[in-house]
């Protein structure tokens, strides 16, 4: 789903950072101008630390950068796969490179290596820029592109360029603190869930199902257990894949949460008889393959949520 920041360096604090990465941890990569130059470095990072250094390593370097932060929804975890991209071929006179933040633009997909933001570069926005570069700075053309983008779900991209030799932004961004954010859940506080164990003594409690057990034993051994929260994404105006089915979907998962978060020993009960598949989606995205350490050691691990359930459910 990714978030992308612009703005002043010294206007983006070290939460922004740290929240940003630990909601979109699968690529880092920023850009600038610099006498004359369109300056941009990405990578994969492995830690915070890595988000630290290069930021630092540019920072004083600028007055108005753009940083992207990456959360994998096509194409492999990989440093190629971080934002930005080259627009423009190397014999180009200028230089443009390009950010994206949604779950998907659109694409052909060629290969399942690349992401669809590799794609809609090269097969739709480079072959118009490289012919034209002028069309960076044409009203008509940039509305044109929004509704591109927007084809298949609300997004939004970051363009710079030594052309316009100024940020492009394209879609619905937001202004705060003084910077430009593409979203603000991708820089949101970690949301912190405790859940109740339920006791199987048969003096307290009645005695629970074997297929109770199976989804409490875990829980048995997290007394509390740290996330970043679902990521949600509103459906474009362009959209034409929205459904009743997929909005029953939704709202199901999102009653799971709101359990989850109350930590209503009862109602969770309920869940377990009356709503198996949305608990089963819920807890596979927050417990599949988890480390379930604190974030205060973060840095030393990954924590990825369930790709196909991001792309389907926001």
């Amino acid at each position: 789903m990714c978030i992308i920041i612009q703005g002043k360096p010294k206007d983006i604090t070290k939460k922004y950072l740290k929240n940003a990465f630990r909601n979109n941890p699968h690529g880092f990569g920023l850009m600038y101008l610099l006498d004359g130059q369109v300056i941009q470095e990405k990578i994969y990072p492995q830690s915070f630390k890595d988000i630290r250094k290069l930021f630092k390593k540019h920072r004083n370097k600028t007055d108005n950068i753009g940083l992207h932060f990456r959360y994998c929804t096509v194409g492999k975890k990989t440093a190629y796969n971080s934002h930005p991209y080259n627009v423009l071929n190397k014999e180009h006179k200028y230089q443009m490179a390009f950010m994206h933040n949604s779950p998907e633009l659109p694409h052909v997909a060629e290969n399942e290596n690349r992401s669809d933001s590799y794609f809609f570069v090269k097969q739709f926005f480079a072959p118009i820029i490289n012919r034209d570069i002028s069309l960076i700075k044409n009203d008509d053309f940039l509305k044109t592109l929004e509704e591109i983008i927007n084809l298949k779900c609300d997004s939004r991209v970051l363009i710079l360029d030594n052309f316009k030799k100024e940020f492009t932004r394209v879609g619905t961004w937001v202004e705060q603190d003084n910077l430009f954010l593409s979203n603000t859940y991708g820089i949101r506080e970690p949301i912190y869930y405790s859940y109740s164990t339920i006791s199987n003594k048969t003096n307290s409690s009645p005695k629970l199902k074997a297929s109770d057990l199976s989804i409490q034993e875990p829980l048995k051994e997290i007394e509390k257990t740290e996330f970043a929260g679902r990521q949600t994404y509103d459906v474009s105006k362009f959209s034409t894949y929205k459904d009743t089915n997929r909005e029953k979907i939704e709202k199901e998962i999102n009653h799971v949460y709101s359990v989850l978060q109350s930590g209503n020993k009862a109602e969770y009960l309920k869940l377990m008889t009356e709503n198996t598949g949305a608990l089963a989606t819920v807890l596979k995205e927050l417990f599949h393959d988890q480390n379930y350490d604190s974030w205060n050691n973060y840095e030393e691990t990954s924590f990825d949520f369930n790709e196909d359930t991001i792309k389907n459910h926001g």
